[in-house]
């Protein structure tokens, strides 16, 4: 995922080449016991499924784990939202205002995983004059060294609480270098709100050591409540 607030000026052409911080050994395990773990749990690509479907095929998931690919389309960050936004209100975790906020946090990190990180535009292009932000969103969608690129949402809810991980399959950036957007030097910059609005709205923010994923932790409301009928 590369950040929203990237200090590379993008010439529209060529992919960034901003490195992102080196993964140590132990890192690199976790990683990979944590992927071991999810190819257990049901998948449904909703790139692949005809968009007539796509509402059916999320109605379906019954289980507390899955996993959500997508390719590069925003059209479906709306539906995404929906049906998440319901399971945290599904789960007990938070009521329907509460999850309409975290969704709108998940639409943030979705974006930034297509456009920033599988697609690789920097957001300091996006007041430039002709409309260059979209148009370049677009032609990255359609270039053969960025279409093939997917988005994974990695999900899990219990009764006590509700994790999404996004991760993309771009180059990774180094969360530490956005600019805090609420500094008086920072007000007039066109990014960094997004990771601000995900920080405001879940219990707990992790970026991955590479910058390639988010981890989106919402505890219940009431720990002490009811479970899940």
């Amino acid at each position: 995922m590369t950040a929203d607030g990237s200090q590379h000026r993008n010439d529209g052409l060529n992919p960034s080449s901003a490195r992102s911080p080196s993964v140590r050994p132990g890192n690199r395990q976790a990683s990979a016991n944590e992927r071991l773990r999810e190819m257990s749990w049901p998948h449904a690509d909703l790139g692949a499924c005809p968009p007539k479907d796509r509402s059916r095929l999320l109605g379906e998931i019954t289980a507390s784990e899955f996993v959500l690919i997508i390719g590069n389309d925003l059209r479906l960050i709306p539906l995404l939202v929906d049906s998440l936004s319901q399971r945290f209100v599904d789960f007990g975790i938070c009521d329907r205002g509460a999850a309409g906020r975290l969704g709108v946090a998940v639409g943030e990190a979705v974006v930034n995983a297509i456009v920033h990180g599988n697609l690789e535009v920097g957001s300091e292009i996006r007041d430039d004059p002709g409309d260059l932000y979209e148009k370049l969103i677009e032609a990255r969608r359609l270039d053969p060294r960025f279409r093939k690129r997917r988005i994974r949402l990695l999900c899990e809810f219990s009764d006590q609480q509700g994790k999404i991980s996004v991760r993309d399959e771009g180059p990774g950036f180094d969360v530490s270098k956005v600019p805090d957007p609420t500094q008086d030097a920072n007000l007039s910059l066109p990014y960094g709100r997004g990771i601000l609005l995900i920080r405001a709205f879940f219990d707990e923010v992790d970026y991955s050591p590479k910058g390639d994923s988010v981890t989106m932790l919402k505890r219940r409301s009431d720990p002490a409540g009811a479970t899940r009928p």
